[in-house]
Formats: structure tokens, sequence, C-alpha cells
């Protein structure tokens, strides 16, 4: 099994960002939605802790000596990956026009943009509309079962766990035969993952607890982009940026001056 083809779908769908904060104390009122909370946590701990200490410093160093076009490069031919996997779950969910779109995005970026380092793609209306195999899942109806923390890889459930399993063989690194490159490109595959999760740290430092608000955030997008339904079902990043806007609402009324007191009422003589 080919380790790049798992980590970067993981990374890109949020899964990084648990590795941001510290772990809360587990509450008293349980989640029917996470019944291994405990272990999440723990899983999650560990994940944070090994992000502060390895991963952290060393993407922070990429970022600080690699050009930002060379960084766009890494990104693009990353993502130019996992276009099989967005074709396939386009065509599996009975979506021939987006799948023909996105397969005329990968052979465009493939060619002229010299393996997917280059995104003439997106300049020629190919935008990009990432898939996988668990919003297939849950276009057909599965349910997302139990939240999962995974190890290194973060945030999950069950039903996006089990559509990771078959994502291994529609990376195209999953078919080279010289273990050292794919194996190689574990590395700068993870690190530019984790590079474009660097804003979004700010945003986890803010929560009261961080594991409840990458959970929530988690789960309410992934169920977003299954149904694309409105009102609670909204994209993980809207309730980030709602919780932003109370929280300096809040700030703001604690610095304001104290009203004057009302004046008497006046009494005719």
């Amino acid at each position: 099994m080919k380790p790049c083809s798992l980590i970067r779908p993981a990374l890109v769908a949020g899964l990084g960002l648990c590795m941001l904060a510290g772990c809360a104390p587990v509450p008293t009122k349980p989640d029917p939605a996470d019944p291994w909370e405990r272990v999440n946590r723990t899983t999650y701990k560990f994940n944070a802790a090994l992000d502060r200490t390895v991963l952290l410093p060393v993407t922070r160093a990429y970022v600080k000596v690699t050009p930002a076009f060379a960084r766009s490069g890494v990104s693009n031919f990353f993502n130019n990956l996992e276009q099989p996997t967005t074709i396939l779950s386009n065509l599996f969910q009975a979506k021939p026009l987006p799948a023909l779109r996105q397969l005329g995005r990968f052979v465009v970026n493939t060619t002229i943009g010299l393996g997917g380092l280059l995104d003439p793609a997106t300049e020629m209306g190919l935008e990009p509309n990432p898939q996988d195999f668990g919003l297939l899942f849950g276009h057909w109806g599965a349910g997302p079962g139990p939240y999962v923390m995974l190890p290194l890889l973060g945030p999950s459930d069950l039903r996006d766990t089990f559509g990771r399993v078959p994502s291994i063989w529609t990376n195209p690194i999953h078919y080279l035969h010289d273990d050292t490159v794919s194996y190689g490109l574990l590395v700068p595959q993870v690190i530019d993952a984790r590079a474009g999760l660097l804003g979004e740290q700010s945003i986890i430092d803010q929560s009261f607890d961080p594991y409840t608000f990458l959970k929530s955030a988690y789960l309410q997008r992934r169920r977003y982009l299954v149904t694309g339904e409105n009102g609670t079902d909204v994209p993980a990043d809207a309730g980030m940026e709602e919780e932003m806007k109370a929280d300096d609402a809040a700030e703001a009324a604690s610095k304001a001056p104290p009203a004057p007191p009302a004046a008497p009422p006046r009494v005719s003589p």
C-alpha cells in the first residue's frame, strides 16, 4: 500500500486541523455522533503533540524558504493526482457532465500543465470540484456513522474512513513500481497539505474546546457536501466565521465605556 494515496485526501478534507491545539476535558454530556469520544480525544492529543514538535516547525521552515510559485506548483501537482478519484466519484454518482469536465481538467493539467505543476485548466474555465468516495457513499444513502479521530490523519467518520480505501487504487502514485520514489513523495505531500492549513491556526486557537469545534466543523461540512442543504447544514468555514464575529462583538462590548446614568425625571412645581 502506497502511503501517499491516503495522506493528501485526508489532510485536505480538514484532517490536519486537529493538530493545531491541545485537548480539552471530555464533556459530561455524551455526543450521540461521537460514541468513541474518549478514545478520539486521546488520539487527538497525540496528533497535536506530533504536530507541535515535528510537523509544524518543518512546515513553517518550508514556507519561509520556498518561493510562493514553487509552493503553488507542488500543490498543483498533488491536487492533480486526486483527479482520478474525483472523476470516478462523479461517474458513480451518475453525474456524467461534471465527470467529463474533471477529466478534461486532468488531461489539460497533465499535458499542457507539465504533469500538474501548472494549472492552465482553471484559466480555461475547467474549475476544480474535488470529490471522493465518502461523498459517493453518502450520495447513495450511506449514513456517516460514528465520528472517528484517526491517528496522523485527523477527523473523519466511519463512512469517510471506508471511502478512503478505494482511493488507494485511484491515485496514480499507487502504480509506481519504484518504492523509493513513491515513499519519497510522502514527505512533500504531507508538508504541502499542512502548509495549506497554517492560516486556520488562529481560528482553532480561539475556540474554547478545539476538539468539539473541529468535530462540529468537519461533520457539518461533510453533511453539506453530501446533501447541499442550508440551515444547520452549512459549510464549516461559515460556522467559523460566525463564531469569530460573535467573539469580536463580545470583545467590543467588554471594552465599551459604561453608559451614563439616566437623568432623574423632572417634577413640575
